[in-house]
């Protein structure tokens, strides 16, 4: 797999009926390399070309197509419950902690 260059075609979202080379190779690069393992961001570096956020943004923007879901629907859902657990962590954190006191 070699790099993914940034063109501008890249940078819309994904056509709904189809998938481009790189749409296929972030999918099956977060199928090769799950979760946030150590290196990742080095490894979708080399393998993408694009920082770690990037990459992620970019791989949720497509997992929301229909051409991702046909492609392989248990890899999206996958990624995405992956994403709204990341999501629901965040939201805790941001949430004031209750003290021991009920009212």
């Amino acid at each position: 797999m070699g790099a993914m260059v940034a063109t501008p075609a890249e940078h819309a979202a994904p056509s709904p009926d189809s998938l481009s080379e790189a749409d296929v190779a972030l999918l099956e690069c977060e199928r090769s390399h799950w979760g946030p393992g150590p290196g990742k961001e080095a490894v979708v570096r080399a393998l993408c070309g694009v920082s770690l956020p990037a990459y992620y943004q970019r791989l949720y923007r497509l997992c929301h197509t229909p051409a991702a879901v046909q492609y392989d629907a248990a890899l999206v859902r996958q990624i995405l419950d992956s994403a709204d657990h990341v999501t629901a962590k965040r939201l805790e954190k941001t949430r004031p902690q209750s003290g021991g006191h009920r009212g």
